[in-house]
């Protein structure tokens, strides 16, 4: 990260961006900042915050995967972008995605047991039938491991996500 970059995740309060405000943040690394965020209807969102090339590139792959498969039953549906601005004149691009329950790796974490043959292979299905769709457009998911696989309804759907 060039010096003066920022994901918005530094210590201190949550940043209100566009009609979002986060509620929590979820994951920090030094590209991104994901953050548990509400509309102004309440509803639970994800946003994730990153500099312009990776978000409109990340916009882009979503939006062409969406056009493809309408019903986004393989990967996180995108809501909304937002370009940059939080309070401070922010250069950041905002993805507003689906809501999610949790992910594969946090999922994992609080496992108190081991998963069982059935959650296994559930998981295994939906990321490999996800794969193989993406395969078969000529497309590769460059970057696929437990935090990039999202649960979007209680243990049921669980989806790619991150295609920057």
């Amino acid at each position: 990260m060039a010096e003066g970059e920022h994901t918005g995740a530094e210590a201190g309060p949550l940043p209100a961006v566009g009609s979002y405000r986060t509620t929590k943040l979820l994951h920090a690394s030094r590209k991104t900042a994901v953050y548990l965020a509400e509309t102004a209807m309440g509803d639970s969102v994800v946003l994730k915050r990153c500099r312009p090339v990776q978000a409109e590139r990340e916009r882009a792959t979503l939006m062409a995967l969406k056009r493809a498969d309408p019903d986004c039953t393989r990967f996180v549906r995108l809501v909304d972008f937002v370009h940059g601005a939080a309070a401070d004149a922010d250069p950041l691009e905002s993805l507003v995605l689906e809501p999610a329950s949790t992910s594969l790796e946090a999922w994992l974490r609080s496992c108190y047991h081991r998963p069982s043959w059935s959650e296994v292979l559930l998981v295994g299905d939906a990321v490999g039938r996800a794969l193989e769709w993406l395969h078969a457009q000529d497309l590769c998911h460059t970057d696929v491991k437990p935090s990039n696989v999202l649960c979007t309804d209680g243990g049921r759907n669980w989806k790619l996500c991150d295609f920057a």
